[in-house]
């Protein structure tokens, strides 16, 4: 049930290229496994989450949200 509420606020792929601000990021932003959501994914997103919250530096989203990809 979590996951089908979560899905609607997920954006779809025609609505992220139409955004302006994300053809910054490039075209890999686009690909399908990203927008998945599975216990990997989320997990995985958690940890990057939580790891980056509990480290006391200034621009934390910021580094997490770089490196967030990669991982």
């Amino acid at each position: 049930m979590p996951k089908n509420y979560l899905k609607k606020f997920i954006p779809n792929p025609e609505k992220l290229k139409q955004s302006k601000a994300l053809g910054l990021l490039g075209s890999q932003i686009y690909e399908a496994n990203l927008w998945h959501l599975n216990r990997k994914s989320v997990a995985r997103a958690f940890f990057n989450g939580l790891f980056w919250a509990f480290i006391p530096m200034p621009f934390q989203m910021l580094a997490s949200a770089l490196l967030g990809y990669p991982f």
